[in-house]
């Protein structure tokens, strides 16, 4: 009586180690994720907003989720060229995408590539080039920025 009681025992708990494993497999695994500064433009808010650049517009952050990453600068500037004019977004163009970004002593070097950014005047070229070296500059060991955008410097690629 005693072997078939243990005997019974060692079965059930095979069984429930068994379900535990495959309910262990089935859930999801948490994604880890950072917080991360997106700097957009009000247009002609005159700083009431955020810092005062250009054409009397507004520098603003928002604050974004990303996955977490050893390159956080650049899954930041992925995320800024991922949002939309609509959001306060001046880096438009076709295909832009982060080629490499990485930070070495003290500068944030930021190589895009793709069709753009795409000027529409004057006041456009203050927004692009103030959204992305506040993006950039958040972190608190890039002292400068240094951006090309298809091997070009980014004061060349907007004028």
């Amino acid at each position: 009586m005693k072997k078939r009681y243990m005997v019974g025992c060692l079965a059930l708990l095979l069984i429930l180690a068994g379900a535990n494993a495959l309910a262990a497999k089935r859930q999801p695994a948490m994604e880890k994720t950072r917080k991360v500064k997106v700097y957009l433009v009000k247009v002609g808010d005159k700083g009431k907003h955020g810092k005062k650049i250009g054409c009397d517009d507004s520098l603003y952050s928002v604050t974004r989720t990303v996955k977490a990453t050893d390159a956080p600068l650049k899954a930041a500037l992925e995320e800024l060229l991922s949002m939309s004019n609509e959001e306060g977004n001046y880096w438009k163009g076709e295909n832009l995408k982060v080629e490499k970004a990485f930070i070495v002593k003290g500068a944030a070097n930021i190589y895009i590539t793709g069709n753009g950014p795409q000027v529409a005047g004057v006041c456009d070229e203050p927004r692009i080039e103030s959204q992305i070296k506040a993006t950039a500059m958040q972190f608190p060991n890039v002292k400068r920025v240094i951006v090309y955008v298809n091997g070009e410097p980014l004061r060349y690629a907007i004028r």
